[in-house]
């Protein structure tokens, strides 16, 4: 019998729950939560304006971060640097005093954030709303300037703004809550944020590396942060080694700075600016150097190995050129370093005679100039000198008010100055000087009483006056003085002369009286014709004093030097000096004592016999005042007077100073020199360092003009060996200075030269010259230092890394295709606009105004110790795209910014319509390099034997749309003027 199934609900061992049971629970449950939702008060709806206008307010300012990033972002992509003021909203762009740039970044800012603000509506409730807005932009100037008056850009240029951010300010952000059409709430709130953007970093040291491309050689005044000067610190070495070559081989190297090898040398210089300026150049940059240093290498190869061999067996620097086609770096394997500069000057010249800091210049041709202008001789130049020929007619050529204008003016100056010696020395002069002194007066008789009580009635017969010499002693007497000393000047003879007269005077009266008058009162020593006479008597002594004083020499130079002028035996013969040794008598100035007689008192007589001779002279009875003894004594006063005096043999002597000179030309040789020059100083110092000369020459001048102290001289040859030696030696210094004069004319118009060359170029520079050589000094010497750049970080953008790319990467003196460089396009067209797609990047041209055969620096024959040369080189170039990006690792720009500069036009869309803004202009740049090439002398000449004046055939364009088959501007080329360009 079976039994009847049971139901039961339990937990199984594994703690399961039977569905039903499950079933169940939810069932009950339901229920209960209904009764509990009926149960609850009606719900409350918060629509509080002022929440709804924060939850707005903080949207916004997303949207604001949002628009700032995006408008950076689109400004970097075409970075304005022009406004146009023909449209009506690039003129408010123009009229502001901002950057262009900035300008353009706050407009789309400010239509970014309008469009954005849109977006950030908040609805409550279904019928409250709130939102956030901006004034609408119309097309017009004024408008858009509304508009930008209400942001503030805040960029790392101002304080508290980081590098690598923004800061921007959106003003009077409009702020609404609306119910049903109803306003609830509104209110205008600025908003600001910080963004983390490169765009300013980009843009300045993009702005920084074109203005360093176009900076010349003369632009700066320090340092070598441009491009003119980073190209002169690489033309100087290679063009070195050519000039140094062409110094040993003339006709090697037509032109020393041909463009090609410009071309070269100015890409590496682009890419060290790149490196200065961004930390880093292109990635390309290096591998594309490589073939250019191979290419050039092998041109310059190609021509040293053709002088070194008449063979035609070697190889085509152009075919290897071709077929490097500037991808040397693509090839497989490890590359080798690039050769620097330096380097691949040093075998040639670093070390050699060429690169010799400093030359010696001997004081020789000096020496042997002023012994031809003192012997009277011309000078006997080397007909095989060619300094004498083409080389000097090229200093000629230089235009300066200072250089002479023929080799003659510099020689013809030998006018013999022997005779002038014998002269200055023997000559003599004497003075004399007088002493007059006078004792007693003349008689003067009184008249008598008779007369003298009545004086009406007598008159003096005046007619019968007299006075009369009674009595009269003489006494002349002399003295030799002039062996009291050996003064140059001194007292030669002192002769005082005294005359005593007695006089008498005799005095007569006349009658003139009435009758009536008592005659008798006369006495018997009257006579009775009716005169009366008085007489008187007196003694008067008379003494003149006359001092001889002679001199000697005193027109000799040594005495205008400053040279003790005694001379020992001056007015006497002797000495131990003479002129010839088998002469035992030697004259000096004895001739003086008979002259200063015969010149002072007329007299030809001894000195010893003058004594009488005056005493002769006098008349004592004509005597009465002492201007009439020195008027009978006859002698002149009071002035030099000169005294002929000649040497004993004249022809002797003057052949005998003849061989002084030449003895005292190789004591000056001797002693003197060499100078020491730095080779760049004859050309750069503003005084020529040939002037030295003379202060050494002054310095040592005592030892060459006389020997041991000077104290005098024993006789009179003595004296005119020493001014022959001084002559000489002023002769030399004249010479160097005429010489020296000459150097700096000659200087001063090879830098006026080039400067008129250069033109406002130029204008920059105190002294051409001197900057570029020490350019070039600095250069060979491989003390350039070209630093590198950097970008500072911040909190937002951390360690920014700059990337650099130009297209093309390399710039060529060859046009580029749109299949070579996919950036090239037409001028400001769209990227995808392809036809009539040329660019020609890069455009060159040299001159070498101071050319062949270059001109020697010292316009002297003998003097060659260098030739300049100067070359003259400028290159312009342009990039088809130029775009630079910082990979910065911020959040609101993961992937960095690349900020890109190329031809185009910049438009901005304002209600749905496109409206121009201006263009961005591309990366182009124009600079001057001039470049001094300073030689030894000796060469027939280091410039250029073809072309003076070359240019590539693209000059003077760069950019898109060049036409290689169209017309371009004539180069004068060859020295003919014929024009001439490097295909030519």
């Amino acid at each position: 019998m079976r039994s009847k199934p049971t139901h039961s609900i339990r937990v199984d061992d594994r703690a399961r729950v039977p569905f039903a049971m499950l079933g169940v629970l939810l069932l009950v449950s339901s229920v209960g939560v209904v009764a509990t939702l009926e149960t609850r008060p009606e719900p409350h709806i918060d629509d509080d304006p002022s929440a709804a206008l924060d939850r707005t307010t903080a949207a916004s300012q997303t949207a604001v971060r949002a628009a700032v990033v995006d408008a950076t972002e689109t400004a970097a992509q075409s970075p304005l640097t022009e406004a146009d003021p023909n449209s009506s909203i690039g003129a408010a762009l123009a009229g502001r005093e901002d950057d262009p740039l900035d300008a353009y970044l706050a407009l789309l800012i400010y239509l970014e954030t309008g469009e954005r603000l849109e977006h950030t509506s908040q609805g409550i409730g279904g019928e409250t709303t709130a939102t956030a807005s901006l004034p609408a932009v119309d097309p017009t100037a004024e408008s858009v300037d509304r508009a930008l008056g209400r942001i503030d850009l805040q960029t790392p240029a101002e304080p508290g703004v980081e590098t690598g951010t923004l800061r921007v300010t959106v003003e009077d952000v409009s702020f609404e809550v609306e119910r049903r059409g109803e306003t609830l709430s509104h209110r205008k709130q600025d908003l600001t944020v910080t963004v983390a953007s490169t765009l300013h970093e980009l843009h300045e040291r993009t702005d920084e590396y074109e203005a360093r491309l176009n900076t010349g050689i003369f632009d700066e005044t320090t340092g070598y942060d441009g491009f003119g000067r980073r190209l002169a610190a690489r033309l100087y070495p290679v063009a070195y080694l050519k000039i140094a070559q062409k110094y040993r081989k003339p006709d090697d190297f037509g032109n020393i700075t041909p463009n090609e090898h410009t071309e070269v040398l100015a890409n590496h210089a682009a890419f060290s600016i790149q490196k200065s300026t961004f930390g880093t150049t292109d990635p390309h940059g290096e591998r594309t150097m490589r073939g250019a240093w191979a290419c050039m290498g092998a041109d310059i190869g190609e021509e040293l190995m053709a002088s070194k061999s008449n063979s035609e067996d070697g190889y085509d620097a152009a075919q290897f050129c071709s077929d490097l086609e500037y991808v040397y770096g693509d090839q497989e394997g490890e590359l080798p370093d690039a050769p620097t500069l330096t380097e691949v000057a040093e075998d040639e010249v670093v070390g050699s005679k060429f690169a010799n800091a400093t030359v010696e210049i001997p004081i020789d041709e000096f020496a042997d100039l002023a012994y031809y202008d003192v012997v009277g001789e011309d000078v006997g130049w080397d007909e095989d000198d060619p300094m004498s020929g083409d080389a000097f007619e090229g200093s000629e050529a230089i235009d300066s008010e200072d250089t002479p204008d023929s080799l003659d003016t510099l020689i013809d100056t030998a006018s013999g100055e022997i005779p002038g010696v014998v002269d200055s020395v023997y000559s003599a002069s004497v003075r004399a000087e007088d002493d007059v002194e006078t004792s007693g007066a003349l008689p003067s008789a009184d008249p008598p009483k008779q007369v003298a009580n009545n004086l009406g009635n007598w008159t003096e017969a005046y007619a019968d006056r007299e006075t009369l010499v009674l009595n009269s002693e003489t006494c002349v007497e002399g003295e030799t003085l002039w062996r009291d000393s050996t003064d140059q000047r001194r007292p030669l003879y002192e002769y005082e002369v005294t005359l005593v007269n007695e006089y008498e005077q005799t005095r007569t009266w006349d009658w003139n009286g009435t009758e009536g008058t008592n005659r008798t009162e006369m006495t018997d020593d009257h006579n009775r014709t009716g005169s009366i006479t008085s007489t008187d008597r007196s003694t008067r002594r008379f003494e003149v004093t006359v001092k001889i004083e002679g001199r000697h020499s005193h027109g000799a130079a040594l005495d205008g030097a400053g040279y003790d002028g005694r001379i020992d035996h001056a007015f006497r013969p002797g000495g131990s000096v003479r002129p010839s040794p088998q002469r035992q008598r030697v004259g000096n100035f004895e001739e003086i004592h008979d002259g200063a007689i015969e010149r002072i008192f007329g007299a030809h007589t001894d000195p010893d016999d003058l004594p009488s001779t005056l005493a002769q002279r006098i008349d004592p009875e004509a005597v009465f005042r002492a201007e009439q003894l020195v008027s009978t004594l006859a002698y002149e006063d009071e002035r030099w007077i000169d005294v002929p005096v000649e040497p004993d043999d004249e022809a002797a002597l003057e052949a005998w100073l003849e061989a002084e000179a030449y003895d005292v030309r190789a004591d000056v040789k001797r002693q003197i020199g060499p100078l020491s020059v730095e080779r760049h100083e004859l050309l750069t110092a503003d005084n020529s360092p040939i002037k030295r000369y003379t202060d050494a020459l002054r310095r040592n001048r005592a030892s060459l003009v006389v020997d041991g102290e000077q104290g005098g001289y024993e006789n009179a040859p003595a004296k005119a060996r020493a001014e022959l030696r001084l002559a000489y030696v002023e002769s030399v210094i004249d010479a160097v200075e005429a010489v020296g004069d000459s150097h700096e004319g000659l200087r001063d118009g090879v830098e006026q030269e080039v400067t008129d060359h250069l033109g406002e170029d130029a204008a920059a520079a105190n002294d051409v010259l001197d900057t570029s050589l020490g350019i070039g000094q600095d250069a060979l010497n491989g003390d350039i230092e070209e630093n590198a750049g950097s970008l500072d970080g911040s909190p937002l953008t951390g360690n920014a890394r700059f990337d650099v790319r130009g297209a093309p990467t390399y710039l060529s003196l060859d046009t580029v295709e749109r299949e070579d460089v996919a950036a090239v396009r037409p001028a400001g067209t769209p990227p995808l606009e392809t036809e009539g797609a040329t660019h020609a990047p890069l455009t060159a041209r040299y001159a070498n105004p101071i050319g062949y055969p270059g001109v020697p620096v010292v316009p002297y024959p003998g003097l060659w110790f260098a030739s300049v040369s100067v070359w003259d080189v400028e290159v312009k170039g342009e990039y088809a795209r130029f775009e630079v990006s910082a990979a910065d690792g911020a959040p609101d720009s993961p992937s960095g910014t690349t900020y890109i500069r190329e031809d185009r036009r910049v438009s901005v869309d304002i209600g749905g319509e496109q409206y121009a803004l201006g263009r961005v202009d591309p990366i182009e740049f124009s600079s001057r390099t001039l470049v001094v090439g300073v030689v030894p002398g000796g060469s027939p000449g280091v410039g250029d034997t073809d072309q003076w004046f070359d240019c590539a055939d693209s000059w003077d364009s760069v950019g898109p749309g060049f036409d290689p088959d169209g017309p371009n501007i004539e180069c004068p080329g060859d020295r003919d003027g014929n024009p001439t360009h490097d295909s030519e």
